[in-house]
């Protein structure tokens, strides 16, 4: 029974997420992106609802949610949501079963450009059963009528339409219908005009004859006559591309947007948006021509696998420049411990980045500036910053998170290392450093390392820094610093050595050249949460979670919870918590980020109870 009930509800969340916020790729009509002009910005698809809730079932937390052990818990977590959808059935009659039975495949939502403001086109796919279909709309209009919505009927396109109309600050309409199996809506005219000329021609076109029967007919006031469509979008096809030369399987979800356009369309009345387009071109911000990606769950080996894509055409001047990636070595070098919770390795090209600084710099505050600005900050520590330190670093910046226990507010400690060519160099700029700031700096021994320690007169904060081999390394914490010195030295584990990491390592390198990687980070989920259940199970937890409470929704819902139920014992949870990589290739089309976890499957009742 409370199976059913989640999946009603989980199915209905994802239909509401959807109608507010989502457009189709068309997998089930393959030419849906010829029905979308070509001046749609924004496009987010779910191409099969039906598939949603079975994928996310399968993945590592739909398999949690399900575990006997966690029922309590779960019920908890959903049971709010249900009594959301409740009250929004109360208010409108229609409820997660109507919606859950009826709707099938493509759930799709674009924004489309337009003189005077942005229009939205949505198309909702549904079952065979149109006559309930037709019900369901009855029951909101007249939900929508009770609540001072005025309801009539026009042509589009010589096909009759709906028209829902309220005042608000401004009038609001939805002109919407349904055409065969799918529910057409557009907040303007002239928007499903367009999209139902395209479609009815298109479908017409399909089949080799001027009409489908029983559709229709395509009136002639002109629209689509010069019809060009997002699919015929070069951008829109090289961001599709992308996505399908990752993965073959269609994802849960697609998305598209047109940044410089979608700016330009939502901001005709905004100041700094116009201010910022007129800031573009000089940026060189106008050579991003997309923005997209695709999110899938439980294909194959992989839980979860999202694709954002970056695409920039032309040369990357300006802005662009900050983001000159090179591509290295990302294993994590030997200071990082194996009690990092997280690692990310960056390998930056610094003249490149330099000269975009000096660029962007310069064209606001007149040649010259940004050498000015580093005479002065060179002056002030004693070494130049363009023509020794540059010089000196590779680009590989590491950031190591370590945990320390016992969980408390600041047991979460990052290392920062930044990787040089030459040791003595590095530590000859350092000591010039040092000397520049005088007292402020003491010297301290560990190990066969010395290393610097200065207190920072703002806040009482503390700053330990040294040179650790090819690296330069600098935390906040002293036994962090130490800890990096010791996994140095052997004394304790590295990360690298960690079946954890090694585990992604080679997933990723068996799906991507590790030479074109500009950036690659990790997380161990198991040892992020554990510190959340400590934290949490502790007195100073319990008490910032009381103050998180007063201020934020969530974090009252999460007191709530804890203090009806407590927590979960970890060792039920932890079996579900999987390793996850990110990646960042840099390559002539743009930038690809990459996130991706892997299923495991948990021990079974007998093995936890061996435990």
């Amino acid at each position: 029974m409370k199976e059913n009930r989640l999946n009603k509800v989980v199915l209905t969340a994802v239909l509401a997420w959807g109608l507010c916020s989502a457009w189709a790729l068309g997998q089930i009509r393959p030419q849906t992106p010829q029905l979308l002009p070509a001046n749609t910005v924004a496009l987010l698809t779910v191409p099969d609802i039906q598939r949603v809730l079975p994928q996310l079932r399968e993945t590592n937390l739909g398999r949690m949610l399900q575990d006997p052990a966690l029922g309590p818990w779960a019920e908890e977590l959903y049971g709010w949501l249900s009594q959301a959808l409740e009250q929004v059935q109360k208010r409108t009659g229609v409820g997660a079963p109507d919606l859950a039975l009826l709707f099938r495949g493509e759930l799709s939502v674009a924004l489309i450009d337009r003189p005077e403001q942005p229009g939205l086109a949505i198309l909702i796919d549904f079952a065979e059963d149109k006559t309930r279909v037709e019900e369901i709309l009855a029951t909101l209009e007249k939900s929508a009528t009770s609540q001072g919505a005025r309801l009539s009927t026009t042509q589009v396109a010589g096909v009759p339409v709906r028209v829902l109309e309220r005042e608000a600050a401004r009038t609001e309409r939805l002109y919407y219908l349904t055409l065969e199996r799918t529910l057409l809506a557009a907040s303007h005219q002239d928007v499903l005009e367009n999209l139902l000329v395209a479609w009815l021609k298109r479908h017409q076109n399909a089949k080799g004859q001027n009409s489908a029967p029983g559709a229709p007919k395509v009136g002639t006031s002109g629209a689509g006559e010069t019809f060009s469509s997002l699919g015929d979008s070069a951008s829109f096809n090289s961001l599709l591309a992308e996505c399908q030369k990752l993965q073959k399987e269609r994802p849960l979800a697609f998305w598209y947007v047109d940044p410089i356009n979608l700016l330009r369309s939502v901001g005709q009345d905004n100041p700094n948006i116009q201010f910022a387009l007129v800031m573009a071109p000089i940026l060189g911000l106008d050579g991003i021509s997309a923005l997209g990606g695709a999110v899938s769950a439980a294909i194959g080996p992989l839980d979860w696998f999202t694709q954002t894509h970056l695409l920039i055409s032309g040369p990357r001047g300006g802005a662009l420049g900050l983001l000159s990636f090179g591509a290295g070595d990302y294993s994590p070098p030997r200071w990082v411990p194996d009690s990092s919770a997280e690692y990310l390795s960056l390998n930056w090209r610094l003249p490149d980045v330099l000269e975009a600084v000096r660029t962007i710099l310069d064209g606001f505050r007149g040649s010259g500036a940004l050498a000015a600005e580093l005479k002065r900050v060179s002056s002030r520590i004693g070494i130049d910053i363009e023509t020794e330190l540059v010089p000196t670093l590779t680009g590989r910046i590491v950031l190591a998170t370590v945990i320390q226990y016992p969980a408390r507010r600041d047991s979460r400690t990052q290392i920062l290392g930044l990787e040089v060519r030459d040791e003595g160099k590095a530590k000859e700029l350092l000591r010039r450093v040092v000397e520049r700031l005088g007292e402020r700096v003491s010297t301290e021994n560990f190990g066969q390392f010395e290393y610097y320690h200065m207190e920072r007169p703002r806040g009482n904060e503390q700053v330990y820094f040294g040179v650790v081999g090819s690296w330069v390394l600098a935390t906040n914490q002293k036994t962090v610093y130490q800890l990096a010195v010791s996994a140095w030295e052997g004394t304790v584990g590295t990360l690298a050595q960690t079946k954890e990491f090694q585990a992604i390592a080679a997933r990723i390198d068996e799906r991507v050249d590790p030479l074109s990687l500009g950036m690659v980070r990790f997380e161990n989920s198991r040892e992020n949460m554990r510190f959340l259940f400590e934290l949490a199970q502790s007195e100073e937890g319990r008490k910032l979670l009381e103050e998180a409470a007063g201020r934020d929704r969530g974090a009252r819902a999460i007191r709530n919870l804890i203090n009806r139920r407590g927590l979960p014992p970890f060792s039920v949870v932890e079996p579900y918590l999987v390793p996850q990589g990110s990646v960042l290739i840099s390559d002539e089309s743009g930038l690809h980020f990459l996130t991706f976890s892997f299923r495991e499957n948990p021990p079974s009742e007998g093995q936890k109870a061996d435990k």
